[in-house]
């Protein structure tokens, strides 16, 4: 898994997760206009997206999924709590989550 993140600590949290094939710098001038605003940013490649490796003896699916992003809040210096995931998917979809 591939993890990008930066900004001040103190600012309102927004993870970035994509779907597919796009690699996670290419959402490097969005994180870089909101921590600009005072954001911090965190950007992953799920396993098998992006520029990360994928693991042939793992189901991917969404409990998969989770535990990576789990994984990358709960390793960062940063606490995460009260944070906003933003998940971009094929076709366009966005989903937007504050918790």
């Amino acid at each position: 898994m591939r993890l990008y993140e930066w900004g001040p600590e103190e600012g309102k949290k927004v993870l970035f997760v994509h779907g597919l094939s796009t690699p996670a710098p290419a959402l490097g001038t969005v994180a870089d206009t909101l921590t600009k605003r005072g954001c911090c940013v965190m950007i992953l490649d799920l396993w098998g997206r992006g520029y990360s490796d994928a693991s042939s003896d793992l189901k991917h699916d969404s409990r998969l999924y989770a535990t990576q992003i789990l994984l990358a809040i709960s390793t960062s210096p940063t606490s995460w709590t009260g944070s906003t995931l933003v998940a971009f998917l094929w076709l366009g979809t966005l989903w937007v989550v504050e918790w």
